[in-house]
């Protein structure tokens, strides 16, 4: 099998992407839960499809939800590596992570 070596920089950058990312999907994710709320409150403009609405609503931001924890699982496993591919008297060059 062909490898390919990695180095903490190129981990720093995919950990940023990931994290990026996950943010944007967090972000959706509460745009909806504002939608689901005007549905919820304001069900009454809507009649027969209100439910229909505010479950397809709720289940598009698990989706969110879900998608933005595992983009951010990939940006820590990457911000890890990032940090665990340097090797004692080598150079970290720019790879550092702020993730948790």
């Amino acid at each position: 099998a062909i490898q390919t070596t990695v180095s903490p920089s190129e981990h720093s950058v995919l950990a940023r992407r990931f994290e990026k990312v996950a943010k944007e999907m967090q972000v959706k994710a509460d745009k909806q839960k504002i939608l689901l709320e005007h549905y919820e409150n304001k069900s009454y403009l809507y009649g027969k499809r209100a439910q229909d609405l505010q479950s397809h609503t709720s289940a598009v931001i698990r989706m969110y939800e879900k998608g933005a924890r595992l983009y951010m699982k990939e940006a820590i496993a990457h911000c890890q590596m990032s940090q665990s591919v340097n090797l004692p008297g080598k150079h970290r060059g720019d790879a550092h992570c702020t993730l948790p």
